[in-house]
């Protein structure tokens, strides 16, 4: 979806290429009263970290393969 292309260039510009430990995290988290996720409210973290904090706060699921998203659309080389 366009929004997620916008504010995955977004982080990749602002923050850079993500390694294979990190992602691009919300802070405040929305189920802890962050509203609406927005460009403001992004960072580039360790994975485990935030996935384990993510996690406990809301039933955790993934929806999506982002890394193979981003590739599908050309953001990302193979």
């Amino acid at each position: 979806n366009a929004s997620f292309i916008k504010q995955l260039a977004y982080c990749q510009q602002q923050f850079g290429p993500l390694q294979s430990h990190e992602v691009y995290g919300l802070a405040p988290h929305p189920a802890l009263g962050g509203g609406e996720p927005s460009l403001k409210h992004r960072f580039k973290t360790d994975v485990i970290p935030y996935l384990t904090m993510v996690s406990q706060l809301d039933q955790f699921e993934v929806m999506m393969d982002i890394v193979q998203y981003a590739k599908s659309v050309g953001l990302m080389s193979e």
